[in-house]
């Protein structure tokens, strides 16, 4: 629900999945169209709401053309979530991290923000980066200053070293939590989380290698099939169906 404090905020809808064709309506105004039951997608509404009466949010849902050679349901299939940010916040998907192994054998992690400004105003933002390992002591951090203009978006890079990693691997799937925040002035304006782990990988002649060891590829033929569920699937039968996978 929305209230008058939530005026001069971005808020945005979004869609984990909807299969297979949709299209997204705010109040009676058509907003998106998506044709793709497999992606996820965000739907920007600040333009749309209302905040002194209820808003209505309805999903059309096309199924006459299908993506694939079996039956993929019809509806809203995943969650739905309503973000609320500063008109200064992190795009979707806008925390980029990769880590990287020196010749000399030390890690260093790469970070890349992406910082969008929804204001008429250009926009000065602070962005820091706190690096996590799996232990919970912080591992890295780094912090850098982007410019943003009107409407647009622009991306804070920076970089850290990371002293002995807990590498990622088959056994001990090792993964380091990244906190990035947007700050202006002093004020924090939006904060974003994302995981990631550190390994090399390589494919040669004589094949894959993990962190420099060799490993056997193994897999099944595994569709996003659940019987009985149908397409919106409770994540704890994903999880129990990697578990399952992994035991084999």
């Amino acid at each position: 629900s929305l209230c008058e404090a939530d005026r001069g905020k971005r808020l945005a809808l979004y869609f984990e999945g909807v299969a297979t064709r949709c299209e997204v309506f705010v109040n009676g105004c058509p907003v998106l169209e998506n044709d793709c039951g497999y992606t996820s997608f965000e739907v920007d509404i600040s333009d749309f709401v209302w905040f002194d009466r209820e808003n209505v949010v309805a999903v059309h849902v096309m199924t006459d053309r299908h993506e694939s050679w079996w039956y993929e349901g019809g509806g809203i299939c995943r969650s739905v979530f309503l973000k609320k940010s500063d008109p200064l916040h992190i795009a979707l998907y806008g925390v980029y991290v990769c880590p990287e192994r020196l010749a000399d054998g030390r890690w260093r992690a790469n970070f890349t923000v992406t910082v969008e400004n929804g204001s008429r105003d250009v926009r000065r933002a602070g962005v820091r980066v706190a690096m996590r390992a799996p232990d919970g002591k912080t591992a890295a951090s780094a912090s850098a200053e982007v410019s943003v203009a009107p409407f647009a978006a622009a991306d804070a890079v920076c970089t850290a070293e990371i002293e002995s990693p807990a590498l990622w691997d088959l056994q001990t799937p090792n993964l380091y939590t990244v906190t990035a925040e947007v700050f202006e002035g002093g004020r924090l304006c939006d904060t974003e989380q994302t995981r990631t782990g550190l390994r090399t990988f390589s494919a040669t002649k004589t094949g894959f290698f993990l962190n420099g060891k060799k490993v056997k590829i193994k897999g099944v033929c595994a569709h996003e099939d659940f019987g009985l569920c149908g397409r919106a699937v409770p994540e704890n039968i994903h999880r129990h169906k990697v578990k399952m996978l992994k035991e084999m």
